[in-house]
């Protein structure tokens, strides 16, 4: 059974596949698109746990694709640092296997083109100067 997030956001990336016919479907064998996901994965702070669990959720997801479609199969994920700083302390901290993880995610990801879908995970504030919804008030 897939996360609950993890179920959205594949039926969001690929609509009418079994993934997104079912909350509880399993993506094995369903074609995935080439992801790039952008979000405040290596700050401390809520987007940053939220950026973890979907990164690691989909990494699965991608390799159980990959493993289902052979040799040279499946579609490639990658990750990028986005809206907040990367703290090198915060990245230190995690387990050595999140680690090597964010590597291997990043290293694909600093690919600049070839992805069929991009994802930006970030606060409404980032896209407005003034802040979004009056975030731009608040101390």
């Amino acid at each position: 059974r897939l996360a609950p997030a993890t179920a959205v956001l594949l039926a969001l990336l690929n609509p009418g596949s079994a993934v997104a016919d079912s909350e509880a479907g399993d993506s094995r064998g369903a074609a995935l698109p080439s992801l790039l996901w952008m979000a405040p994965i290596l700050n401390p702070g809520g987007f940053s746990s939220e950026a973890l669990s979907f990164a690691t959720g989909l990494d699965s997801e991608y390799s159980a694709a990959a493993k289902s479609a052979g040799a040279g199969g499946g579609a490639r994920l990658g990750i990028r640092q986005f809206a907040e700083q990367q703290d090198v302390a915060f990245q230190e901290g995690l387990a050595r296997g999140t680690q090597e993880l964010l590597k291997r995610l990043a290293r694909a990801g600093s690919a600049s083109s070839g992805w069929e879908v991009a994802v930006c995970h970030s606060t409404p504030d980032v896209w407005h100067q003034d802040g979004a919804f009056d975030w731009g008030r608040v101390q």
